[in-house]
Parts: structure tokens; C-alpha cells; sequence
């Protein structure tokens, strides 16, 4: 027999303290990194140009990254979806290192 949804929930909550630790700290390190290549690449007179447009373009696609996770998720079920995602994001982590 199936277990409840929220029974599931409470499976990892040992790990979710280190799990948010690391995922500040990798967010963070990605944001600096980011934002430091961007400032080096860029002409001076355009920086304030291109760190507009790179802000509207981040902050601009999360409502349609929440929309395409939320109707898979509202089909299929949160597990497959966030399955899938993963595997997208592991998959075009893969593509890096292709020649």
C-alpha cells in the first residue's frame, strides 16, 4: 500500500538544513562569479546597459519557468517533474564538457 504524501515529506528533513546551506552558498558563488565576468567582458559605457537587460532577463523568466513546472506538476504529479528537471539540469551540465 501507498504512503501518504505527507509522510514522504518528512523523509529528508534531516538533510534539508546542510541542503539549503550549500544551495545559498552555490547561488551566491555563482551570482559573484557571474556578475564579476560580466563586468570584465563589458565596455564601461554599456555596463549599466547590459546589467539591465541581464536583470530583466532573470528576473523576467521565472514566471514562465513557474508555468512550466506547474502544469506538468498539475498533470503528472511534483516526483516526475522535478525528476525530469534534474535530469535537463544534469543533462546541460553534461553539454559543458562536450568538445
Amino acid at each position: 500500500m501507498a504512503r501518504p504524501l505527507h509522510s514522504h515529506l518528512n523523509d529528508g528533513a534531516a538533510a534539508r538544513p546542510s541542503f539549503l546551506f550549500l544551495f545559498g552558498l552555490s547561488a551566491t558563488v555563482r551570482a559573484i562569479s557571474m556578475t564579476t565576468t560580466q563586468q570584465l567582458i563589458t565596455p564601461p559605457a554599456l555596463q549599466g546597459r547590459v546589467a539591465g537587460v541581464l536583470q530583466a532577463a532573470l528576473i523576467g523568466t521565472v514566471p514562465i519557468g513557474a508555468l512550466g513546472g506547474g502544469a506538468p506538476a498539475g498533470w503528472l504529479g511534483s516526483i516526475p517533474v522535478l525528476t525530469g528537471g534534474a535530469t535537463v539540469a544534469l543533462l546541460a551540465a553534461a553539454c559543458l564538457w562536450l568538445p
